[in-house]
């Protein structure tokens, strides 16, 4: 009997293992780090004032708004459908608009991919060409970005977070194979409040990113402003995590219902 269950336990488990597999895939990410590249603190002469490093190094949200982390879903094949990046009410000033999306599908910390928001036929993927090697780390290759240009105010947390990757450049475009389109894609809304709040960057499935293990990339994006960044290794897909944990817990207590019978 006690052959039996344990043989059916393990055929759930590969069933709902390949099932889950074969559907869409969910990853979750936050916002650990402050900057760009780990982390990496402004050099002397690189930011606003020395004065203003030092007292703001350790700061991860300079101003408005808040990003919280987000998600990458892709379909049943593998292909890249969306990822949305979740943030903080925002007002209505125009400096909160969102920069560019950065993609380092294989954690090299170069980046392979990029959506240029700014294109004039609309928010368009590109692939960096072969042989390109556009650094994920701040302060690397700046002439393939455009960097923030906040200003100073005298309410210290309205300065920007001035001299950081918010587009990619016309050199870095020039470097790169324009893919396709985006099917849609969502700008910050002004005045809005959590937990609805998003920019979205929904993909054409036909001009899309394919065959990609997103638990080992990395993503890079932040507003205009640069008031706040996302760049962060994404984790394994929760949803295997749960079914797997939940599959022991069945295990164990079907042993121990065993072991009471």
């Amino acid at each position: 009997m006690k052959k039996l269950l344990l043989g059916i336990f393990l055929m759930g488990f590969v069933f709902v293992f390949v099932q889950g597999a074969a559907q869409a895939t969910l990853y979750s990410f936050g916002d650990s780090n402050n900057y760009w590249g780990d982390n990496q603190r402004w050099a002397n002469g690189e930011s606003w004032t020395d004065t203003y490093n030092t007292a703001h190094n350790d700061t991860d949200v300079i101003g408005t708004p808040e990003l919280t982390g987000g998600t990458i879903e892709t379909d049943s094949s593998g292909a890249l459908e969306k990822i949305k990046i979740a943030y903080d009410s925002v007002s209505s000033s125009s400096s909160y608009a969102a920069g560019d999306l950065f993609l380092d599908t294989d954690g090299d910390f170069f980046w392979d991919y990029f959506v240029d928001v700014t294109a004039t036929s609309g928010a368009t993927l590109y692939k960096v060409n072969n042989g390109v090697s556009v650094s994920a780390k701040k302060g690397q290759n700046d002439n393939y970005y455009d960097l923030s240009t906040g200003v100073f105010k005298s309410d210290p947390e309205t300065w920007y977070r001035n001299y950081h990757p918010v587009h990619a450049s016309d050199a870095l475009i020039t470097a790169s194979t324009e893919i396709g389109s985006l099917q849609n894609f969502t700008d910050f809304v002004p005045n809005s409040a959590p937990p609805t709040n998003y920019v979205v960057f929904d993909f054409d499935l036909a001009n899309t990113i394919n065959n990609v293990d997103w638990s080992n990339a990395i993503i890079g994006f932040a507003p205009t402003c640069a008031n706040d960044v996302i760049y962060q290794h994404v984790p394994e897909p929760a949803t295997v995590l749960l079914i797997g944990f939940g599959l022991v817990g069945l295990g164990l207590c079907s042993s121990s219902k065993m072991r009471k019978g």
